[in-house]
């Protein structure tokens, strides 16, 4: 977001809150500036205050830089995050300087506070405990989050053997779907159950192979 000059226009309109004893100032401009509500901010945090050049220059670096950081940790003390997922929720409140963003995931990594490595296995494995499902569908929702595709496939690879990803799919095969079914229509079922789960095609084919020769759901 392009910053606009200090004028009547940088008038403070709203004034939001956030965890963590955070504020999201609005002005007439439409800028938006993330803020901890402090002795040092207090005088900000006024509808209808008029930001002047040394208020500008501190919402945007020292303030920001601040808030930043709490934000994040904030967001961290809820659940692992992964660093585009840090670096949207700052996006999302006003700070879009990227050496605050930098540092701040920076500093976060430092200390061990976000690691994208980390977030892909726990989640996997979260995933797989709750609701079990395929590795494709588990690199679309990695990716979605910003995970490294180099990351993502050696942590699937490092979950997944080809009978584990194999005794995972018949496992839920057998759980969802009974024996009485039609067996053309069981396969048809069986076959878009497992691909919308994110199993590969090797794995989908051999069980619906299987179903065809009778060696699955037999009663």
């Amino acid at each position: 977001m392009n910053k606009q000059p200090v004028s009547d226009n940088q008038r403070i309109v709203g004034i939001s809150r956030k965890d963590g004893g955070l504020r999201v100032i609005e002005t007439s401009s439409g800028n938006r500036f993330l803020v901890a509500k402090s002795d040092k901010t207090e005088y900000l945090l006024k509808i209808g205050f008029l930001l002047q050049d040394r208020d500008i220059e501190l919402l945007e670096g020292q303030f920001a830089k601040e808030g930043a950081m709490r934000l994040a940790r904030s967001l961290l003390s809820r659940r692992d995050r992964s660093k585009w997922e840090i670096r949207d929720s700052l996006v999302k409140v006003g700070i879009d300087n990227e050496e605050i963003i930098n540092y701040t995931i920076g500093i976060l990594e430092e200390y061990g506070y976000l690691d994208d490595r980390r977030f892909a296995s726990e989640f996997i494995l979260y995933r797989m405990k709750r609701r079990p499902s395929g590795p494709h569908f588990l690199k679309r929702k990695l990716l979605a989050v910003g995970i490294d595709s180099d990351i993502i496939e050696d942590e699937i690879d490092g979950f997944f053997s080809k009978r584990k990803e194999m005794d995972i799919a018949v496992d839920l095969v057998l759980k969802k779907f009974s024996p009485e079914m039609e067996r053309k229509r069981l396969i048809r079922k069986v076959n878009g159950f497992l691909r919308l789960r994110g199993f590969r095609a090797e794995v989908v084919n051999g069980i619906c192979a299987r179903l065809a020769r009778n060696e699955m759901l037999t009663g």
